[in-house]
């Protein structure tokens, strides 16, 4: 059972709403136990010491449901007791605080300029950091075997040039004979 205390009012009554909660769960549960016991009392032959034990155990359950029964009945009237109501009961707030003013906006303003510009600015330079693109370093091993590849692919167009000129000879010569050979033979 709820004790006066110095607790304020919601506390008050918030607790008096878990006893109450909790009462009608014992008093559910002490309900569906006697309910048990009146069927097992039907059951049970007549003029049984075996029924009379059942009777007893009614007897004991319908006191104790009389005590919850009592229990919450109190936590209601507390609930409910014009001491409670009246504390619990708020005024309205003054509608002349809800009200902005020309000072609020300075400020709002105020407030945005000294906290929300130095992020906004620093949050877009990390954006421009991240979209620029980041050169990263090759391993000396692939650098080395790059050099190679590279000195591979200079040495073969050299002899593809030195191929190229021969064939240019050849065909120079080829074709610089063959008028003198058609003026000898005739």
């Amino acid at each position: 059972m709820l004790q006066a205390t110095n607790k304020p009012a919601e506390a008050v009554t918030q607790d008096a709403r878990l006893e109450r909660s909790i009462l009608s769960a014992q008093l559910q549960e002490l309900e569906s136990t006697r309910r048990a016991l009146q069927k097992q009392m039907e059951a049970a032959k007549p003029a049984t010491p075996e029924r009379a034990v059942i009777a007893d155990q009614i007897a004991d359950v319908s006191r104790r449901i009389a005590v919850v029964d009592n229990m919450i009945a109190r936590t209601q009237a507390q609930l409910t007791s014009p001491e409670l109501i009246a504390t619990t009961v708020q005024p309205p707030p003054d509608p002349g605080l809800l009200q902005p003013t020309g000072d609020t906006f300075k400020y709002l303003g105020l407030f945005s300029l000294i906290l929300l510009l130095p992020m906004s600015i620093a949050m877009t330079r990390r954006i421009w950091r991240r979209s620029s693109p980041v050169q990263a370093a090759l391993p000396l091993v692939l650098d080395e075997r790059l050099a190679r590849i590279e000195q591979t692919v200079d040495a073969m167009s050299i002899e593809v040039e030195r191929i190229g000129e021969g064939q240019r000879f050849v065909t120079k010569l080829l074709t610089e004979t063959e008028p003198a050979r058609l003026t000898a033979d005739s």
